[in-house]
């Protein structure tokens, strides 16, 4: 298993705001983290631009696992 790290965006908003919507996402003071590869530039910069909501940049590790290879066959011969 390899492992890798996954750029995201922790976002909420700021203190007294229950909810608020930017670049297709609703937020609230809960924090939401988004990979920052599902955003567009655009979207990252009204998000960081925003002074209604606090964006912090993080990472998360993440584990690939490889493809399920296929069930073996029995190992009995086949009857004819």
């Amino acid at each position: 298993m390899a492992t890798k790290k996954t750029k995201l965006l922790e976002i909420s908003t700021t203190k007294g705001v229950k909810s608020f919507r930017r670049a297709g996402y609703g937020f609230s003071e809960q924090p939401v983290q988004l990979p920052v590869d599902d955003l567009t530039d655009e979207q990252i910069a009204a998000l960081k631009a925003e002074p209604l909501l606090r964006v912090v940049e993080t990472e998360a590790a993440t584990t690939a696992t490889a493809a399920a290879k296929p069930a073996a066959e029995s190992a009995e011969p086949k009857a004819e």
